[in-house]
Formats: C-alpha cells, structure tokens, sequence
C-alpha cells in the first residue's frame, strides 16, 4: 500500500508539472513488484522521456550540468529498455561536455572548465582527455595562485608544466609574459614601499599597498604593510570615533564590573525596526540544508545538502569551498568546483533557489555582510548572516555592517578578552543599566538608546 501511495504522488507531481518531485517519489518506490506494475512503468516511461527532453533543452542552453542532472535521474527511473537510449544520450553528453570543457580553457575560463570535468569525475566517467584538461586547468590555477602571491618564480615553473601538457594553448606563453612584467612592478614598488614605511609616510603606504595589491592581491609584504596601516589607524571603529577606549582604567573599571560571558560563538542581534542579524565569528562557516543535528553554523530552511559550501575568512576577504558533490555553486552566473574569492557585490547561488549576496561594506573592516536575497532564511531565523572579524558597526552610516537609517548616530559592538563589549558616545542602557562610553555584554543583553533598542540572543 505504501509503495502504490508513491506511485500515486508521484503521478500527480508529474501532472503538476513538478517533473523533480514525481522522480523522488517514484524513487522512493523500493518494492520492485509495485514499482514495476503497469501504472509505474508507465509512469517511469513519461518521465524518462521528459527529462531527456529537458536534457535536450539544457544542451541547448549550454547548461550542461543541468543536462547532466537531468539524465542521471533518467537512469535511476529508465526501465531495462531505456536504457541503452540514455547510454547513448550521456555518451553524446560526454562529448559535448568535453569539447566545451576544451573550449573554455582555451578561452581562459579556468574555474568553468574545470567545474565541467568535474561534472565527469563526479560519475565516475574517465576520458583521457578531460584528465588532460583538469591537470592543465590545476596547473593555471597553481601558476595563478602562486603570482597572486608575488611568487613569480614558482608561477612561470607551473605555467611550464602545463605547456607540456598543452603547447597549443597560447594563454600560457601569455601568462609568462605577463609574469615577467609583473615581477618588474612589483620589485619597483616593493622599494618604494620599503622608503616610505620607514619615512612613515602613511599617505604614500597606502597608495603603493593598493598599486601592489592590484598586480598582486596576495602580496605579503603589500598585505603586512596594509595591517600595521590599519593597526594604526586602530581599526574600523577608530575612523567613526567608536573605538574601544585605549584607557586602562576604562577596560579595568569595566572588566570588574560583570563576569566576562563565554566563548567566541555565534548568537543572534534583533534591532528594533530593522530586523534579526545571525552572528558568525569563526574564521570557517559551513551554509547547508537546516535539519536537526546538522552542526553547521549557517543552516538554511531550502533543499541543500547537508553541508553544501563552506565560507572562509582570509586576510583579503573571503573564500567559497563548495563541499557536496552533487552540490550546485554558482557565483555570478558560472559554475563553481573549487575554493573561490567571493567579491563584494557578488551573488551566490545555490539547490532550491537560495541566492545569497556578499557585501564588505566597511572599506576599513574585515567583517561581511551575507544578504538572503531570496525568500529562505535561516533557522534561527534571520534577515542577514554577519561574518564578523571581532568588530560589528551599526547606524545611520550606509558602510555599517548593519544600517540603521533612523538612528541618530552610529555603534559599534566589539570582542575583547573573550568577552563582546558596546560602545557608543551618547549615554545609554546595558540590561537597564545606565552607560557612559563602553560596556561589556552578557549572552541576553539588551542594548537601548534614546532613539534605538537592540537584543542579543545565543544560538542554542
């Protein structure tokens, strides 16, 4: 009775024109006799036929993995008769998805060549030429990785490996060139940078960390200058006049008043009027399906995987880690297989519709904004994801963290010494307590001002 049940949902999804849902529940049907009776072959046939035809449609498109999608649902429904047709229609696909991959390398887009080779590896189809274009592909990425670090040198030697490979490719003998003149600008302005650090000419640091960071965005030397940059200007904060107070007095007087609450985790911040903020202060965030028991730190209320992608905090920003196999990642419209740099502004797609938008709206602040621009959310549920590095802005400034547009004037709630603390130049209430200047939080803290109120709340 079960197993006709499925097959019933099934057969109304398929009417429905739902064509996934009526594949999951005729898949469901683990009882072969009533699987296999004629109202299920005849179902299985309709909606083996419709996803090849979509798979059609997705060639079309040049969306292959979508293709790809379509014609291994295919398999697990076909009867013995179908089978051979999708045989021969995936031995099309393997073709098509090839002679694209080769396209796109030849072309330079590495990450989308690679994304369709992996769509091969992914089921477990070995051609000796999609081998070739992913050890080329990795190789470029080495090459490329390396020179945005300004090691030219380890560059031109990956570069060399991969024109074994593929000497037909003439983006490789560009690429060195291009190292060459790279190594030249750099070696320039790594000199100038030495002088005017030493001159401490601040103005002039600045100038040549962004000159160097845009040859190469990886650039340690360019990178420490930038901090001891930032570290003098003391932070984020600083620019706004909200820094935590340099005064040992302050911190002590402050300190001794409360007992420090636990932990760097991850809690939820309401603002009245604006909406709910999920916290995540780790240096790694995994984004997947909300389920209980997950244990990931951004769990979504959509069809995702367990674990789908992980987002991880570097000195320059961050960077997307699709993990599930069968997981869709699409950045701004193309495919993603491998670790990403997400830039502000950018969208992330992901299974179920989910479209999430990265934000750095501070120029001075590490921390990031994630906007759930389509209809999910999290659970706890959310309005926003804030990947914080120890520093969250919120007020009428648009480059807040949190904009607040009704405010009369700008916050800032920082971690020290194991312990979040706010501070905010107006006089205001930490848990019905009046407070001048700085003061330290507790897991349930509520934060109120003459014109704003904000709660915080851990995340169970």
């Amino acid at each position: 009775m079960l197993m006709a049940w499925d097959n019933w949902k099934a057969t109304r999804a398929y009417l429905q024109g739902d064509i996934n849902r009526a594949v999951s529940h005729l898949k469901q049907s683990k009882n072969s006799r009533t699987r296999h009776q004629p109202t299920g072959q005849n179902l299985a046939r309709r909606l083996t036929q419709t996803l090849i035809d979509r798979a059609k449609r997705n060639v079309r498109r040049n969306d292959l993995p979508a293709a790809w999608r379509d014609l291994t649902a295919a398999t697990e429904i076909a009867s013995p008769g179908d089978q051979d047709r999708l045989s021969r229609r995936k031995s099309t696909l393997v073709e098509l998805t090839i002679e694209s991959a080769d396209s796109l390398l030849t072309a330079g887009k590495i990450t989308q060549a690679l994304a369709l080779v992996f769509e091969l590896e992914s089921r477990h189809i070995l051609d000796w030429r999609s081998d070739r274009i992913a050890r080329t592909a990795r190789l470029i990425q080495r090459a490329d990785d390396a020179a945005a670090r300004g090691h030219v040198k380890d560059s031109n030697e990956n570069l060399k490996l991969a024109i074994n490979l593929r000497p037909d490719l003439s983006l490789l003998e560009a690429r060195q060139k291009a190292n060459d003149h790279r190594k030249l600008q750099i070696d320039t302005l790594s000199r100038k940078l030495e002088k005017a650090l030493l001159d401490n000419q601040w103005d002039h640091v600045s100038q040549l960390c962004g000159e160097i960071l845009t040859i190469a965005p990886n650039y340690q030397v360019a990178l420490d200058a930038q901090r001891k940059l930032i570290d003098r200007k003391s932070s984020a904060c600083e620019a706004d006049s909200l820094l935590p107070c340099d005064s040992i007095r302050e911190w002590k007087a402050v300190e001794n008043s409360t007992t420090i609450p636990a932990g760097h985790q991850q809690f939820l911040i309401w603002v009245d009027a604006v909406g709910g903020f999920l916290v995540c202060p780790n240096s790694m965030n995994i984004i997947g399906c909300a389920i209980p028991q997950a244990n990931i730190e951004i769990p979504i209320m959509a069809d995702l995987s367990r674990r789908h992608v992980k987002i991880q905090s570097t000195t320059d920003g961050h960077l997307i880690h699709p993990l599930a196999n069968t997981a869709t990642v699409i950045l701004d419209g193309q495919t993603i297989a491998s670790s990403t740099p997400w830039t502000s502004g950018q969208i992330m797609e992901l299974d179920g519709g989910v479209k999430i938008e990265y934000v750095k709206p501070h120029p001075l602040s590490s921390s990031a904004r994630l906007n759930l621009i389509s209809r999910h959310r999290t659970q706890p549920w959310s309005d926003a994801v804030l990947l914080v590095n120890d520093t969250i802005l919120l007020g009428p400034d648009s480059r807040n963290h949190v904009h607040c547009p009704h405010w009369s004037q700008n916050i800032v709630l920082f971690y020290h010494r194991g312990a979040w603390y706010c501070r905010c130049n107006q006089r205001y209430q930490v848990d019905s307590k009046s407070v001048q200047g700085m003061a330290i939080l507790s897991d349930h803290s509520k934060i109120a001002g003459s014109d704003f109120s904000i709660g915080l709340e851990p995340v169970p």
